[in-house]
C-alpha cells in the first residue's frame, strides 16, 4: 500500500504533524471514505498485535513465551492467538497477554483462587 501521507515528529506550533504526500487531497480523501466505508460495513479490523509479536500465556501453573503466527477473530468479539502456525495458544487477555507482567498478574489472580 502506497502512503499518501506522511507523519512528522516535530510540527510548527500550530500546524499539523500529517502532511499529505505531492498535495494530492483528491486521493487522500478517497481513501478515508474508502476506509471509513469498511470500517461501517464491519469489515475494518484492528489487530491486537502482528504476526512475530511476543506474547506470554498461562500454560499450567506457569507462563510460556511464545511468538504470534495466528490471530482469529470471532463474532463474539473475541481474539485467539495461535503460536508455530498449529499451536492454539489461547484467548487475549484471558490466558494470553502482550505483557509478562499482565499474565504474571492474572496468575497471580488464579493461584489466589484456589
Amino acid at each position: 500500500m502506497e502512503r499518501l501521507t506522511e507523519r512528522y515528529d516535530v510540527a510548527p506550533n500550530g500546524e499539523s504533524d500529517v502532511w499529505v504526500k505531492q498535495h494530492d487531497y483528491i486521493s487522500a480523501a478517497r481513501k478515508l471514505a474508502e476506509y471509513e466505508d469498511l470500517e461501517e460495513q464491519g469489515l475494518l479490523v484492528r489487530l491486537p498485535c502482528s504476526i512475530g509479536t511476543t506474547v506470554w500465556n498461562i500454560y499450567g501453573m506457569g507462563i510460556r513465551k511464545n511468538v504470534v503466527s495466528g490471530i482469529e477473530y470471532g463474532k463474539d468479539g473475541r481474539w485467539v492467538l495461535w503460536a508455530n502456525e498449529d499451536e492454539w495458544l489461547g484467548e487475549l487477555n484471558v490466558v494470553v497477554f502482550l505483557t509478562r507482567e499482565e499474565a504474571e498478574k492474572k496468575l497471580e489472580e488464579l493461584k489466589n483462587e484456589i
